[in-house]
């Protein structure tokens, strides 16, 4: 790819390949992070596990409000039936006084085959007070 001589110029003389190396290593050493004390890491992982939970908590209080706004929605659903119901009731109870209260008056009585089969009255006797109710004959 690259013809000889542009090969001889890159490549380093020994003495200058092994100091090149070393201070490749000596960077790459003081740019990597320094290793984390045993305490370091017991916070770090402390504060994993608090988040875990907050997170946890949070997730559980949640579903807990969805629930409790779930039942109560069904009671609303359950109240609005129970009230259509109710007022179903109350109009079935009007129309049946109506119809009690027509089987009751006069006219309807009046017309009554069993009270005109009976024999009207002609001497209307009435009884005074001091009169004995129950007389021999």
């Amino acid at each position: 790819m690259f013809p000889e001589s542009a090969r001889k110029e890159r490549t380093l003389p020994r003495h200058r390949t092994k100091n090149f190396i070393h201070a490749i290593r000596m960077t790459s050493a003081a740019s990597s992070p320094p290793r984390m004390s045993q305490m370091e890491r017991f916070v770090d992982q402390s504060t994993m596990l608090l988040m875990g939970t907050i997170g946890t908590i949070i997730l559980i209080l949640a579903l807990l409000i969805l629930l409790h706004q779930n039942a109560t929605a069904t009671k609303g659903y359950r109240l609005r039936k129970l009230e259509r119901e109710h007022s179903q009731l109350l109009l079935e109870e009007e129309v049946l006084r109506m119809h009690v209260a027509d089987a009751q008056s006069l006219d309807v009585l009046q017309n009554d085959k069993k009270i005109q089969a009976t024999i009207p009255i002609k001497k209307i006797l009435y009884v005074n007070e001091n009169a004995a109710m129950a007389q021999n004959h």
